[in-house]
């Protein structure tokens, strides 16, 4: 165990760190109660501690800058009780990058509040935690964000082509469950090597890939090939009739899962059972590539005649599909090609995946 002191150095190495929250008095006992927890359960990891290990003092912007560094390191925070997110610094601005574990022995108020327990189990369950190593500006992505596959797979891209992360600031993360983050941003500062610069102005977004199916019937003229749309009401629409009108598309429950995912998508948003042998897989790629690292991975299916005319028949009879459980509420739309490119209701991604597929 590594106890960074207020004033220390930050470390430029973690496989996890663990923030005691609270500058209140009072909470010295609580911090030297914490340590021997932390020790006793054997924690292998980096601990910040915002107070000095000697009388020496900091002057307030640089106890500020010191204390932003190492919460801005953390992966997990502890603090004794609720009073710690008015103590100077607002708990809540890290609630959503690190897990925050709220130890109240005596604070009977907090037994609804997240993350409770004592301060017995908080340490033996921080110190249960192995962590990944990181080093640098790594030391920076909460160990959540780390171990998604997307953020290892953009990571990755960056080091592949020489380029350094030396720094990264959560923005903004989505979670499902406690344990699952569903979308996250970071503001990353980038060492771009071939460019001989760094780059610190931008924010790389994550949601989940998605599987995207173009559904088609060849016409005389490729512009004349009818595809089916789904038109389903997304809070972010700014279209003449603020709705999404997009290829079946959903996101595979787990990587490798993609032609399942496009199997199960047809048949959740347009009715549609068709057999898995039926789709042809063309290719992956970056969906919004100046902001997000998420990816299409596209198939696509020629229907017949007669599935093409159920389809007409549904967007006739305004029939209506999804799933309930996720507010989905999706209809069909059948367009010749032509008429989709001059419409304003498809996005340029839309656009772009059909034509490299009908080309």
């Amino acid at each position: 165990m590594r106890v960074v002191f207020l004033g220390h150095p930050i470390p430029d190495e973690t496989i996890y760190g663990i923030y005691l929250m609270s500058t209140e008095p009072g909470a010295a006992t609580w911090r030297v109660d914490a340590l021997r927890l932390l020790s006793k359960h054997s924690f292998a990891g980096n601990v910040y501690v915002p107070v000095s290990e000697s009388d020496s003092q900091l002057d307030e912007a640089a106890r500020l800058a010191w204390q932003e560094s190492a919460l801005n390191q953390a992966d997990c925070v502890l603090a004794p009780s609720s009073s710690a997110m008015t103590s100077g610094w607002d708990l809540g601005k890290y609630w959503h990058r690190a897990k925050v574990i709220l130890s109240a022995d005596n604070a009977n108020e907090l037994a609804n509040a997240p993350g409770i327990s004592t301060l017995e189990d908080a340490c033996r369950d921080a110190a249960k935690e192995r962590g990944e190593l990181r080093r640098g500006g790594e030391c920076q992505v909460p160990l959540d964000v780390w171990r998604t596959e997307s953020f290892q797979a953009w990571h990755h891209a960056q080091k592949s082509a020489g380029n350094v992360l030396h720094g990264a600031r959560v923005e903004w993360i989505f979670r499902i469950a406690p344990a699952t983050v569903l979308f996250w941003a970071l503001r990353v500062d980038i060492e771009v090597r071939e460019e001989g610069r760094r780059k610190s102005n931008e924010v790389v977004v994550r949601r989940p890939d998605v599987a995207t199916v173009v559904l088609y019937r060849s016409g005389s003229d490729w512009l004349d090939t009818e595809v089916v749309l789904v038109r389903e009401f997304r809070s972010p629409a700014c279209t003449p009739d603020a709705y999404i009108w997009e290829l079946p598309s959903g996101s595979p429950r787990r990587r490798g899962q993609e032609a399942d995912a496009a199997v199960r998508e047809v048949k959740e948003e347009t009715g549609l059972a068709i057999d898995a042998a039926r789709f042809r897989f063309h290719e992956s790629r970056q969906l919004v590539g100046p902001l997000s690292v998420h990816k299409a991975h596209v198939f696509s299916v020629e229907l017949t005649e007669e599935e093409m005319a159920a389809l007409r028949a549904q967007e006739v009879a305004n029939t209506t599909h999804g799933v309930a459980a996720e507010t989905e509420v999706t209809a069909i739309r059948v367009r010749k090609l032509g008429d989709v490119f001059a419409a304003p209701f498809a996005d340029w991604s839309t656009l772009g995946i059909l034509a490299a597929v009908l080309r």
